[in-house]
Parts: structure tokens; C-alpha cells; sequence
């Protein structure tokens, strides 16, 4: 096989499990952004030719129009293939689709451009080395994938735990009245269950309490493990003492973990049981220890300075403990985790005045007063904090309450506090070898405010820091809440098949994690981005799971935004029935609600529905009411320049001075900083405005330019070619209207409004076939929406 064509169906094959998009294939192909599609058809046309796949039946590799690639054939992966593994200096691990924690080597961050090795997605292996994995590889009716191993270099190999020629034992390894054996294990994180407990009255707490404090406890001997929530998160609507081998396996693998610790709690009348025991692991350990003692808390750092003993580490010395405020602080943890922080924060608050002076629980109550909306309080705390935390050894604690301030003041759009607060921890930490977490927490805060600003590239890099702090951590929850952002501001950028590969892939983990406000956050993006890339049908899919998540999710807000975009993308497939009763549901409340950037939705989405029960009046009213309510400089600029646009285009039909007037506060809105990426609304105003005034030169002037305009993603290119086709048409420019209309491409298969586009230019060149076929074509996709009775009609002989 050639090698690019090599190259391609590799990546497609290893890939196979979703399509891969365009600017994705290419970067892994040719290893470069400035290739062009028509290369990339090229390549894929002596592709299929190659593996006789006939384009139209398209049996193994299937275009996803508008997106990219995606391979379908039937593939068997050999593993009897797979070539020796290397001796002792690596691990051998099976191939993955999850993302693999990294070293525990962490690379420096300190110095200043991120190097190319902290983007967000791998970068692809090199041509020759992805060949050298294929040697073998035979192409017959079904082509058979022979993968590899991937052979990955040992983790923490300058730690004495990490394996080298040792062999685990097979047999489990029970407990003894003495510390068990060593039995070394690879330096990844451990993931640490919610703890069985026999029923006892009152002391529920313990099932998430001991989990949290067994963590603590090897995390703190230098034993990474994935942070309690990512594990409760994991372990939602599951039973820990029902887990099969399958479900571990999957567990591990969700939570980027290589062993898994279930906890046990047992009352022995005044005394008290927690056994640990090594339920799985990639290497063939089960190693089980417990510990008694009179207090629950003791019995479960003795377990676990146990288990760390069995596995070869050492636990730090206790000292200085108080039993009673590790209760306290244990037992509103586990409200916490379990979800209940309002509980979590009463439990807090009675103890404050016995333990004054605790900052674990000063620390504590601010991130519950936070949690239940009590920001004033809260920023008051943490400011005291942050500013008792002066020595050397509280710079973690520092850090902690700083990240907390960055996080009150983006909840108030206060974006330089949000800078100050997040440079302030990286100041703090970026040469230290702890509070890793608590780093990352701070490079994902920048990035963040910097996709709020419209500053992408540097939100990339900085998501990318973020990400590898995060995974080094453990915190794969974390890592994948920052894919789902960096494919938001993907997504925002104009990315859009960059956006839907890391969205698609976090919406599956955040699934597999039960995080379903995060989950449903993230497939509201994904609907954004295939309806801005014109495939509202392909967004449809979404809508199954979010009806799931619509009728689960606890949180007002969240609920009916998701309600007002799945009402939005219903209306894009003509469903107005449908999105009518979405829209009731949520228009009230989230009208007589405080929630402004909802509000504005709300108001810009009655508009479009007004629009499309033929209710212009109401419609121009919604519109209106959207664009006053409109503050926040985070809305999405394309969604709100198509408000502005709407408003304009009822406005013109009975009054130009208010159209001019809005037109003139669209022009505002784009160059406010920061300046918005949608210049090409603000042609198409003035283009509206010079038809109304019969100004046919300034019409084409003004639509010629938002018709070039560089910043068009495909959604735009049909608003631009809705308006101006039409206006060609009725001026008799029908070579131009071709043109606009061919440069769609396949759009009017799958979109009504091209469709309808293609009808009425075949209706006025007079092609007839052609305008019949356009016209079947547009009846398919317009479910409840009408073709103008007009477009219906041949025109009769002359």
C-alpha cells in the first residue's frame, strides 16, 4: 500500500469505534493543518478504490458528510499477533481506548510556550512507527487489524516500587497478625470503593468516610489515588459488594486506575473492623489486611498503613490528631460526596466554635457555603485563609483558598480576579512537588477565562497544562471536565469537527463517571456544533439521552436550559409541535426566575418559535425583550447576532428607523471588546436595510461581504445564502444564485432550508427534473415546516 493511503486506513481502523473528522485525519496523515479537503477526497477516493469499496455503497469506509470518516467494515483484531513484549524495563499494557495516566515523572511547567508534548490530544505516532505496528497486516473480503502491543515505559521508574523483573504472585496472599509481605505494585493511581458496612443505626457516614480516609492515607505515603469523587461519581447506582470481575475491570479502566481497593466495616461490639482488601490489579495481586481498634478512624489508618506495607510503602507518622474533628470532618465529607452539601455544611457549622482554629474546617465550610450559593460568606473565608496560609508548609492550604476566590469571582464575572487568583496559585506551586491537583485546578481556571474572552489559542495551551497536571494526579475526572472544555471553546472557534471529537469522547466518560449535569452540559455542545454545521439530523441523535438526563438532573437551571436547547434543535428539524411544548415548560420559569442568561435564551428561542407559528408581532416582541435582556459577555456570538438579526428583519418590514437603530446596536455588540467572530450578521443587517430602502447596490455590496466573510462556519454560509439567493434571484442574477447554491454542496440532502434553496433556483432556470427532485428532497426533511405553495408550481408554457 502506498504509505499516506497506509497511513489513512490505520488511523481510520484504530479509530473505527467513531467517525474521525477531516482536520483530525489530515493532521494524522500528512501531519499538517494546511493540507485541503480536496486532498484529503483524493487520497480516500484511491483508498476505497484500493480496498474495492464502491463510494456509493460505501461498505467500508462511510462518509459522514459534513464531518469527515468513518471505518465500518467488519474488523477482528489478532491478538496471537501481537509481537513479544519487551523484557523487564516495560510494562506491558493491552491496548486502550481510555486515555492513560502519564508518568509520574511530570514534566515542568515553569518555563513559558507549552511544548507541543501538552496538547490536549496526542499527537499521532509517526508514519514509520505506526507501520512497524501494522507488519502483518493482510487485506482480503474483511481487512484483519494485527495490533501490536503497546508497549509503554514503566511508571515512576526511579522509585523502589516500581516493578522491574519481579514477578507478582498468583495465590492470594491472606492476612497475617504480622505485616503481610511486600508485594509491589505499578506506581498508577489506586482506586479506593465506597466501604461496605454492616447496617448500623446512625453511622451511614462511614460508607463514604472510611473510603475518603483510607485514600488520604495512601495518597499521603506517596501511593497516588483517584480523588473520592471521581470514585463516588464511578460507583453511582452500583452495589460494591456485588462487582464482578467485568465490572472491576471496566472500573479501573474508566478511572485510569491499575488497582482497586474495597473497604469493609464491621462492628465487633464496642470496637470496630475495617478490612482493605486488593479486589483488582493489573498484576495478579489479591492481598487482603485489617485492623481493630476502639475508634472506627483508627481502625481504618491502621488497614491502610497495613495495606501500604503489603505493597511495599511506609505511611507517615500520626500525630497530633483529634479524633473528634476527623469525625466531624468525615462525616461532612461524606454529605458531600453523596451529594447533600447543605447537610454537609450544618454538620460543619455546629463544630465551628469547638475547633476554631482548624483550617481543615475553615477550608471545608467556605467550599459548602460555596456549594449551596452562600458566596459572601465563603469569600469571606476563604480570604481569611488565604491570608493566615504564610509559611512555606501551608503553601497547598494557600493555594487551595486562592482557587476557590478564582472560582467565586467567575461566578461573578469578575475576569480580572479570576486572572490575579489563578497567576497567584501557579506563583505559588509551578516549582513545588505537591499540590499538583491544586496547579491544575488553576492553569484549567485560565483557560477557561480565556475562551470566555474569545483568546483561544491561549486557552488551548493553557487546557493543556491543565490536563497533564490533572492526569498526574489521578484526577480523571478532571482531566476529562477539561476536554469538555477545550471542546466548548473548540466549538466556539469555528473548530467544529475539533470540538465534536473531544466533546463526543468526554460525554461518553462523564456517562461512564454518572456526571450528568456535567454529561448533559457537554451534549448541548455537541447539538450547538452539528446544527452549526448543518447536520441538524445528525444532531437528533443527541436527543434520546438528553431527554434522560432533562428528566434526572436536580438543578433548575441546568434542567430547563438543556430544555430550551433540545427545543432549539427540535425547531431546526421542523418539529414546532415538539418544541412548543419544551418551550412552555421552561419559558415561565425561567421568565419569572433570576437567571438572566437563561432569560435571553428563553426570549430568543420564543422569537424562533413565534417565527415559525406564523406570530411576527410576538415574534418581534421576544426578539426585542432578548437583546435588552442580554449582559453577559460570555453568551454565544453567533446565537445572539442572529437574535440582533431576527429583531432587524421584522423591524424593516414596518419600520426602518428601529431596524437602523438595531442594526447600529448589532454593529456595537460585535466590536465591543471582546471583538466577536461574526462579521459577516452585521453585512447581512446592512444588506437588509438597503433592500428595504430599494438600494440594489448596497444590497449586493453588503451581501458579497458577509458572503466572504473568513470567519463562516457552515450554519452561516445557509442564513447567508437564505438571504441573498433569493434577492439574486428576484434581480435575475441567476448565474451568481448558482453559484452560492453549488458551493453548498451536499447541504440540501440534509438540511430543508438548502433544499428549498435548490427549488427555487431549478424553478426559476427552469430545469425542471431537477426542481422536482430538489422538491421530494425538501418534503423529506421538513417534517411540520411548509414549502412556499408558490416553489410548488411549474410555471406554465409561454
Amino acid at each position: 500500500m502506498p504509505a499516506r493511503i497506509f497511513d489513512c486506513v490505520l488511523y481510520l481502523i484504530e479509530h473505527r469505534a467513531r467517525a474521525v473528522g477531516r482536520d483530525e485525519l489530515i493532521a494524522a496523515v500528512w501531519n499538517q493543518p494546511e493540507v485541503g479537503d480536496n486532498v484529503l477526497a483524493q487520497l480516500l477516493a484511491r483508498t476505497r478504490k484500493l480496498l474495492n469499496d464502491d463510494g456509493g455503497e460505501q461498505r467500508v469506509i462511510r462518509t459522514v458528510p459534513g464531518f469527515g470518516y468513518h471505518w465500518v467494515a467488519t474488523t477482528q483484531v489478532n491478538e496471537a499477533a501481537a509481537p513479544t513484549p519487551q523484557p523487564a524495563a516495560t510494562i506491558p499494557q493491552p491496548p486502550s481506548t481510555e486515555p492513560q495516566p502519564p508518568s509520574t515523572e511530570t514534566p515542568s511547567l515553569s518555563a513559558a510556550p507549552a511544548p507541543p508534548s501538552l496538547a490536549p490530544e496526542p499527537t499521532p505516532p509517526s508514519r514509520s512507527h505506526r507501520r512497524r505496528r501494522l507488519v502483518g497486516a493482510a487485506l482480503v473480503a474483511v481487512l484483519v487489524l494485527f495490533s501490536g502491543v503497546v508497549l509503554r515505559n514503566r511508571l515512576g521508574r526511579d522509585s523502589p516500587d516500581a516493578i522491574g523483573d519481579a514477578v507478582a504472585p498468583t495465590a492470594a496472599t491472606s492476612m497475617s497478625d504480622s505485616d503481610p509481605p511486600p508485594l509491589p505494585l505499578p506506581q498508577r493511581p489506586a482506586l479506593v470503593l465506597p466501604a461496605i458496612v454492616d447496617p448500623t443505626e446512625g453511622q451511614g457516614w462511614l460508607r463514604l468516610g472510611i473510603m475518603a480516609i483510607v485514600a488520604e492515607r495512601l495518597d499521603g505515603a506517596g501511593r497516588s489515588t483517584v480523588p473520592s469523587d471521581n470514585s463516588v461519581a464511578l460507583m453511582k447506582g452500583r452495589d460494591p459488594a456485588s462487582l464482578n470481575a467485568a465490572a472491576l475491570t471496566d472500573l479501573a479502566a474508566s478511572a485510569g486506575a491499575n488497582w482497586i481497593v474495597q473497604p469493609r466495616v464491621e462492628p465487633l461490639g464496642q470496637r470496630w473492623r475495617v478490612s482493605l482488601e486488593i479486589v483488582h490489579g493489573q498484576a495478579p495481586i489479591r492481598l487482603s489486611v485489617s485492623a481493630e481498634s476502639d475508634e472506627v478512624l483508627a481502625a481504618a489508618r491502621d488497614a491502610a498503613d497495613r495495606l501500604l506495607a503489603g505493597v511495599g510503602g511506609a505511611a507517615a507518622p500520626v500525630t497530633g490528631v483529634d479524633a473528634g474533628l476527623v469525625v466531624v470532618l468525615k462525616k461532612a465529607q461524606a454529605a458531600n460526596l453523596d451529594g447533600k452539601p447543605e447537610a454537609a455544611r450544618l454538620i460543619l457549622d455546629a463544630a465551628q466554635e469547638q475547633y476554631r482554629d482548624s483550617t481543615d474546617l475553615a477550608y471545608e465550610l467556605g467550599r459548602m457555603e460555596y456549594r449551596t450559593g452562600r458566596f459572601d460568606a465563603a469569600q469571606r473565608r476563604f480570604e481569611a485563609l488565604a491570608a493566615a496560609a504564610t509559611k512555606p508548609e501551608q503553601a497547598v492550604l494557600r493555594a487551595r483558598a486562592l482557587n476557590a476566590l478564582a472560582q467565586i469571582c467567575y461566578q461573578r464575572r469578575d475576569f480580572a480576579c479570576v486572572d490575579g487568583h489563578s497567576r497567584a496559585v501557579i506563583d505559588l506551586l509551578q516549582n513545588r512537588s505537591d499540590g499538583m491537583n491544586e496547579l491544575g485546578r488553576a492553569w484549567s481556571e485560565l483557560s477557561n477565562l480565556a475562551s470566555s474572552t474569545q483568546r483561544y489559542d491561549e486557552s488551548m495551551r493553557e487546557g493543556a497544562r491543565a490536563r497533564v497536571l490533572l492526569a498526574a494526579s489521578g484526577d480523571w475526572l478532571g482531566v476529562t471536565r477539561s476536554d469538555a472544555l477545550s471542546g466548548v471553546m473548540l466549538r466556539r472557534a469555528g473548530r467544529l469537527s475539533d470540538s465534536l471529537a473531544l466533546l463526543s469522547r468526554a460525554a461518553e466518560r462523564l456517562q461512564a463517571f454518572h456526571e450528568e449535569s456535567h454529561e448533559g452540559v457537554v451534549r448541548t455542545h455537541m447539538v450547538i456544533a452539528w446544527t452549526q454545521l448543518g447536520e441538524p439530523q445528525t444532531a437528533l441523535t443527541q436527543e434520546p439521552r438528553l431527554r434522560e438526563l432533562i428528566a434526572r438532573i436536580d438543578y433548575p437551571a441546568l434542567r430547563e436550559a438543556m430544555q430550551l436547547i433540545l427545543a432549539d434543535l427540535l425547531l431546526e428539524n421542523g418539529r414546532t409541535a415538539d418544541a412548543k411544548v419544551l418551550v412552555e415548560r421552561a419559558y415561565p420559569l425561567i421568565i419569572d426566575s433570576n437567571d438572566r442568561i437563561n432569560q435571553y435564551f428563553a426570549h430568543a428561542l420564543a422569537a424562533r418559535l413565534a417565527l415559525a407559528l406564523s406570530e411576527p408581532a410576538r415574534a418581534e416582541e421576544e426578539a426585542a425583550q432578548a437583546v435588552e435582556t442580554l449582559f453577559d459577555p460570555d453568551e454565544d456570538p453567533r446565537h445572539v447576532a442572529h437574535t440582533y438579526l431576527i429583531l432587524l428583519r421584522l423591524q424593516a418590514a414596518h419600520d426602518v428607523p428601529a431596524a437602523q437603530r438595531t442594526a447600529g446596536a448589532l454593529r456595537t455588540y460585535i466590536e465591543a471588546a471582546p471583538a466577536k467572530p461574526v462579521n459577516a450578521y452585521a453585512h447581512l443587517a446592512e444588506a437588509v436595510l438597503a433592500v428595504a430602502r430599494a438600494d440594489a447596490a448596497a444590497a449586493r455590496t453588503a451581501f458579497e461581504h458577509a458572503q466572504a466573510a473568513p470567519e463562516l462556519v457552515p450554519q452561516d454560509r445557509l442564513r447567508v445564502a437564505g438571504a441573498y439567493v433569493p434577492w439574486l434571484i428576484a434581480q435575475g442574477d441567476l448565474d451568481r444564485a448558482a453559484e452560492i447554491v453549488g458551493a453548498l454542496g451536499d447541504a440540501p440532502y440534509r438540511n430543508f432550508d438548502a433544499a428549498v434553496l435548490e427549488v427555487r433556483l431549478y424553478l426559476a432556470t427552469r430545469q425542471r427534473a431537477a426542481w422536482q427532485s430538489a422538491l421530494d428532497r425538501a418534503d423529506a426533511l421538513a417534517n411540520e415546516r411548509r414549502v412556499d405553495p408558490a416553489l410548488r408550481v411549474w410555471p406554465a408554457a409561454r
